[in-house]
């Protein structure tokens, strides 16, 4: 007796050590592909351009892998994978899916959201445990669409090493969903005249808990017409805060810069806001003023939110206001921050303690023991302004803050799961796929990036 086997074209598989590895090509059934996934599986999607990578279980196609057997949808050659809907779909949509890691793609020009990771309303289920990774993403449908969305009750998604631009309200956005990581995301704003007035951001974390940012960059929120809405660095609020509060927000190791506002901590925004080793540069663009009557100039305002949280080692860099309380009841812990050629540093009464006021117009705060008005010895002729993410070894501030600790910022080693490493987290990770696509360095100042040269920040060991 002799038994047929029986392949189908580009249907090939391998076996690996862990699970099975096929692949598609441009033009084949997708879904069909998908269809087959067990744990531990892989699919590699071949050069070229696609239509639609749509994971529901509607068709069958909800990717179900286990925490020791994930599924990973991956593009053969970093970059060279491109789902382009041409407007009339979402690139990527996951729905009622787990353990499943997405890698290397690029999508671009929805009808809605471009990456849609989503688990409420009509057809829509939970998801838990997605990994997006090396992905990058724009041009979102008009109105009141995103580029990254994760949207509804989702828990455990982390967003790493990604990159968002061109149309979209915002370019990455937790919205009711818990446990999101966004980490060495970069975010650069631009491109949408529709639905309005509404905020604007980079980075939203938008009736979310327990969603935490790790060496984020946000940039680039200006407006370019009349409109009348805010654009910040990132918005924190909610709309419903019984049910979806806005809790236990963590920041680390990120930039915000050059946009109308800074980070803006909503009066709707919950309890349990930690800010570390952050940077905020909002120098007054004129189009801010000239399109909108909203506030801008601020590196991070607090408003009316009665909530305390906590700042440590920020650096605030020419902002208008460096921190701006905005009428706020409650009132954040700032300790161990750099406020540095800024028009005021502070407005209202923030708790503070080892703050380094240094060449602001003015301080608009009394100094407490513990406060420092001395040069922090920047050079920011050597690096730029990435100097600026680092304490100079021989600066003053190195052992002069609280408990023995720095003053001022390290945003050169890369946070992981709330850990700071001693990763280099420069070059940036996704340098040459954002300068290939986008045409900006993340990195060097040459190109749009923020240093001259990174000769000397690892080998002196500056952070230490």
């Amino acid at each position: 007796m002799f038994l047929a086997i029986l392949f189908l074209p580009s249907m090939i598989a391998s076996t690996a050590a862990f699970g099975v590895t096929y692949s598609v090509n441009p033009g084949d059934n997708i879904s069909a592909k998908l269809s087959v996934l067990k744990p531990g599986d892989t699919l590699i999607f071949n050069d070229g351009t696609y239509y639609q990578l749509y994971i529901n279980p509607a068709n069958g196609t909800a990717l179900k892998g286990t925490a020791t057997a994930p599924i990973a949808l991956k593009a053969a050659n970093d970059g060279k994978a491109v789902f382009d809907s041409g407007g009339t779909a979402e690139p990527i949509f996951i729905t009622g899916s787990s353990y499943l890691t997405l890698q290397g793609f690029v999508a671009r020009n929805s009808s809605a959201s471009v990456v849609h990771v989503y688990g409420g309303g009509r057809g829509g289920q939970n998801n838990d445990h997605i990994t997006l990774r090396r992905i990058t993403a724009y041009n979102a449908g008009a109105d009141n669409h995103h580029v990254f969305n994760i949207e509804y009750p989702q828990t455990n998604i982390l967003v790493e090493d990604c990159a968002a631009w061109g149309r979209g309200r915002y370019k990455f956005v937790a919205y009711h969903s818990s446990y999101v990581t966004f980490r060495r995301d970069w975010a650069f704003w631009e491109g949408i005249t529709t639905f309005g007035p509404a905020p604007r951001a980079p980075f939203a974390v938008y009736g979310a808990s327990n969603v935490s940012l790790e060496n984020v960059i946000g940039t680039n929120a200006i407006p370019t017409q009349v409109d009348d809405n805010y654009y910040t660095s990132l918005w924190h609020t909610t709309d419903d805060a019984i049910n979806y509060p806005a809790n236990n927000m963590t920041i680390l190791g990120s930039i915000f810069y050059n946009n109308c506002e800074g980070h803006w901590e909503n009066e709707s925004a919950s309890a349990g806001t930690y800010m570390k080793d952050n940077y905020f540069s909002i120098p007054v663009n004129p189009a801010c003023p000239q399109f909108t009557t909203r506030p801008y100039g601020d590196g991070l305002t607090w408003n009316y939110n009665t909530n305390t949280g906590i700042i440590t080692n920020a650096v605030f860099v020419n902002n208008k206001v460096g921190l701006n309380q905005f009428g706020a009841v409650g009132s954040p812990l700032l300790s161990n921050s750099v406020m540095l050629s800024n028009t005021t540093a502070v407005v209202s009464s923030a708790t503070h303690s080892y703050v380094d006021f240094w060449g602001n117009g003015d301080n608009g705060i009394a100094l407490k023991s513990g406060d420092q008005t001395i040069n922090p010895g920047y050079d920011s002729n050597t690096f730029g302004t990435g100097a600026y993410f680092f304490v100079p070894a021989r600066s003053p501030l190195k052992g002069a803050g609280s408990g023995g600790s720095d003053i001022g910022a390290n945003i050169i080693h890369q946070y992981v799961n709330g850990t700071l490493t001693q990763t280099p987290l420069w070059p940036w990770p996704m340098e040459g796929r954002i300068l290939a696509e986008k045409g900006i360095s993340v990195t060097y100042a040459s190109n749009g990036g923020f240093w001259n040269t990174l000769n000397g920040v690892y080998s002196t060991r500056a952070d230490k």
